[in-house]
């Protein structure tokens, strides 16, 4: 029972966090995100973030598996 919960724990709290049956994860930060653009080839697109989470487009054919995903932060 012990490394049952401990692997819920770590599904809820941990830094890959489930978030729907479609196969979207939300990513936590340290800092407060202010802006999030995925980019590959030339195109780019805003990225779905709150707070100190963002959302990226995992399983969307649009996006190839090298898009990068650039966050800026607030430092303050």
């Amino acid at each position: 029972m012990p490394f049952a919960m401990s692997t819920a724990k770590s599904a809820l709290v941990g830094p890959c966090n489930f978030v729907s049956q479609k196969g979207t994860y939300s990513f936590a930060e340290g800092w407060r995100i202010t802006a999030a653009t995925i980019s590959f080839n030339g195109k780019s697109a805003p990225v779905p973030f709150s707070g100190k989470s963002f959302t990226q487009p995992l399983r969307e054919q649009d996006w190839d598996n090298d898009s990068m995903i650039e966050l800026a932060f607030d430092l303050n």
